[in-house]
């Protein structure tokens, strides 16, 4: 049974539905079909009497029988007997034979040369008369053809139907499967092909097939963003590897074909040593970054008075800046909030940084704080050289670089962003930037309070 498909399996469980229910309805049917008939052929027996009695009597000692008599209405045969048992008017229903006393009472069944009928006798009584009787037969077998020609064509119908109603379910199955097997054929599509770009195409509809397949169609989406970041990430990564490691390689050959003395040697180890150390970051923050991602680092949240925290940090930068950038901090006062001050630290740390940066020589980076619906904006603007509209979405990727020639010169890495969107997102706030080409950046943090 778990080889078949969905489809039929489910018009196998719709056609044995149907298959027991026509059986219990013809069941049903046959059981009361007798019941049936003898009780409408006892109920028009007896109404066919009790009308004929009251058209018979004696008049001037002589039997009269009135035009509304009905000797024959509706299978029933009506007699008139005299009070000795002899016929006066009617006429016996053809084979039957029995000589039945006259007796009144409920309707009685009699077998005759193996047909049933039903008797009803009814006595009329004056007393300046003798006794009539109103004899009724009907014959039980012939009130039950019409019911047996119905359960006839009942057993030809119905499992005709049950046929009829198991085709058509199994088509309307297989034409609500089918856009099932359209994704079925489109994800191995995309498995056996690798191509993530493609999607589920299935038409319009807001059914609940409709609607996996625009589940799967956004899998596939972020499974394509995901599987993009992944090899820009590594693409990225072996880059920033690749140039240290090879001015480190360089200069150790460098150093063993030419130095010669003391000097030479010391200036080719600080190149190396500071080669190392653009390794040793890279190598600290993508460490870092993994453990935020797979929740290995956890939040150490505590009460904290942002407002204090950022402008001690802020104060602590101001000390070591070395571009001529002024610093300067617009902080409302009595901010709480639960963070974990270590990556808080390293959030403000790494916008201060990104912002002297990208500053102009001389300029000024303005730090602010406030609350705004019952939330914390932390927000760090620059009046340097500016994001272009399209790079805007593009900063937060890891190792992105909006001008990658300019790197060679700078510590960083191009993680600095991404990981303050990182941060921002595991306590519950976001990350966003606003920006002109030549008027500098405004980068900006939510925290919910």
């Amino acid at each position: 049974m778990k080889k078949l498909s969905i489809k039929l399996r489910v018009t196998l469980w719709f056609t044995a539905m149907m298959v027991l229910i026509v059986a219990l309805v013809f069941g049903f049917m046959l059981t009361i079909s007798g019941a049936v008939v003898e009780s409408d052929a006892k109920n028009r027996l007896v109404q066919v009497a009790e009308s004929n009695a009251g058209e018979v009597e004696y008049d001037d000692d002589e039997l009269d029988v009135d035009d509304d008599f009905d000797f024959f209405r509706s299978g029933v045969y009506s007699l008139v007997y005299s009070h000795t048992g002899v016929l006066l008017d009617g006429q016996l229903p053809a084979g039957f034979t029995a000589a039945e006393d006259l007796a009144e009472g409920e309707p009685r069944l009699v077998e005759v040369d193996g047909k049933r009928y039903f008797l009803c006798d009814i006595c009329i009584r004056d007393k300046d008369a003798p006794e009539l009787w109103v004899r009724s037969i009907i014959a039980v077998d012939e009130s039950s053809s019409v019911l047996d020609i119905i359960l006839r064509i009942a057993a030809v119908t119905l499992p005709v139907l049950v046929a009829v109603a198991a085709l058509g379910g199994y088509y309307i199955a297989k034409q609500a499967f089918r856009p099932v097997e359209r994704i079925q054929a489109a994800a191995e599509q995309i498995g056996d092909g690798k191509d993530l770009t493609r999607r589920i195409d299935i038409g319009d509809g807001d059914d609940e097939i409709h609607r996996l397949a625009g589940t799967f169609n956004r899998m596939f989406g972020r499974l394509e963003a995901s599987f993009e970041a992944e090899k820009q990430f590594t693409s990225d990564a072996s880059h920033e590897l690749r140039t240290p490691t090879s001015v480190i390689l360089a200069q150790c050959d460098y150093a063993l074909d030419h130095d010669r003395t003391l000097e030479d040697s010391r200036e080719s180890l600080g190149v190396i040593r500071r080669q190392a150390g653009r390794i040793n970051r890279l190598i600290n923050q993508l460490l870092s970054f993994t453990r935020m991602e797979q929740g290995q680092e956890p939040l150490a949240l505590e009460r904290t008075d942002l407002s204090e925290l950022v402008a001690m940090l802020c104060e602590d930068r101001a000390a070591t800046e070395e571009k001529g950038i002024s610093l300067r901090t617009e902080i409302t006062p009595g901010i709480d909030g639960m963070v974990d001050r270590t990556l808080f630290t390293r959030l403000l740390t790494n916008l201060v940084n990104n912002a002297c940066e990208h500053g102009r020589v001389n300029g000024t980076v303005t730090v602010r704080l406030t609350r705004e619906k019952g939330a914390a904006v932390l927000s760090v603007e620059d009046d340097g050289i500016g994001i272009p509209a399209e790079e805007q979405e593009k900063i937060w990727r890891r190792f992105y670089q909006v001008n990658p020639s300019r790197t060679a010169d700078r510590e960083g890495v191009g993680l600095g962003l991404s990981m303050v969107k990182q941060i921002a997102g595991l306590h519950g706030g976001s990350a966003g930037v606003a920006s002109e080409p030549g008027k500098g950046a405004r980068f900006y943090v939510s925290f919910p309070l």
